[in-house]
């Protein structure tokens, strides 16, 4: 008797369990869903390095403020999951609230002599 061949997807989770979908067109191995989500996992690393790279990248409020520009960017195109951006939002909210304003010391007043 011939087996079956097996189109199933060979991701195998932590407890023993395969993945039962029908492989994807797009991988030979893998379902669409575990394809989709490897593929975008893939280009998740050089975010980090980008805003970490600049020495004194995360040393003022505006760098902070901008590096959070780039987050919502980065969610909007779909290269950020929502999960790690809220993370990344929320340490943005700390890093502004124990950053140091950067503006300049108002000049000191002299005094009138009387």
């Amino acid at each position: 008797m011939n087996p079956v061949p097996d189109n199933r997807c060979t991701l195998t989770y932590r407890d023993g369990r395969r993945c039962r979908m029908l492989t994807s067109g797009e991988h030979p191995a893998l379902c669409l869903y575990h394809h989709r989500r490897a593929s975008s996992k893939e280009g998740k690393v050089p975010l980090a390095a980008s805003v970490l790279a600049a020495p004194g990248a995360l040393d003022t409020r505006r760098a902070v403020r901008r590096s959070l520009k780039h987050v919502v960017r980065d969610v909007a195109t779909g290269r950020l999951a929502p999960e790690d951006a809220r993370v990344l939002a929320e340490l943005g909210r700390l890093l502004l609230v124990y950053t140091r304003r950067t503006r300049k010391p108002a000049p000191a007043r002299r005094r009138k002599a009387a």
